[in-house]
């Protein structure tokens, strides 16, 4: 899916200062925030033998609540029937509103914050990898293509439905995002437990 890109930490793994012990260090994760219009065409496919499916985001939606009947023995559930942190979809014009700083370029959109333990394949726009002296390829506010895989998750007396990034390419470039505003830890709360082609998964 065609995207910006905010808080890429693709070369490295996020390390905020809020971490303080070598444990919590060590459950730090590669990660990005996507930013996605709500008519943004995106696509999807159950495994890699299966064709792409053209979806929307209220059609991603849907998708994920047939993941968390499988999950949970045929439970409805939806995106309303997690805690805020522990879903996969954020709302950015609510994320704007609660930072200690507007963010103008959340407003109106999704947001997708999505790590992996692994490092993801980072790419450029011509699919070629891109090393560690790439690292300024993407920035904040670029446009890339991302592959995430969205996993309900249980564990701890919570649920919820992470989106685990995959690999991300770089596909235009746009206006960087300023180093004014809250910072990435502000915004998102790191989920309570840690378990856009995986069978039984959906990859976006």
């Amino acid at each position: 899916m065609n995207v910006r890109i905010s808080y890429p930490s693709l070369w490295h793994k996020a390390i905020f200062d809020t971490m303080k012990t070598e444990e919590e260090k060590l459950r730090a994760k590669y990660s990005a925030t996507l930013i996605i219009d709500d008519n943004a065409v995106i696509r999807q496919r159950a495994n890699k033998s299966e064709p792409w499916k053209q979806l929307t985001v209220k059609d991603i939606l849907t998708t994920v609540e047939g993941l968390c009947a499988e999950m949970w023995k045929g439970k409805k559930m939806s995106q309303k029937s997690f805690q805020v942190d522990n879903f996969f979809l954020k709302d950015g014009s609510a994320i704007s509103a609660q930072s200690t700083e507007p963010k103008p370029e959340y407003e109106g959109f999704q947001l997708v914050k999505a790590s992996n333990w692994n490092r993801p394949k980072i790419l450029n726009r011509a699919a070629e990898v891109l090393s560690d002296e790439d690292s300024d390829k993407i920035y904040a506010g670029c446009r890339v293509n991302a592959s995430i895989v969205l996993q309900p998750w249980e564990g701890g007396g919570k649920k919820g439905v992470r989106a685990v990034l995959n690999g991300v390419q770089f596909a235009g470039d746009d206006k960087p995002f300023g180093s004014a505003g809250c910072n990435e830890e502000d915004e998102f709360d790191a989920a309570e437990v840690d378990a856009f082609e995986a069978d039984g998964d959906d990859e976006l």
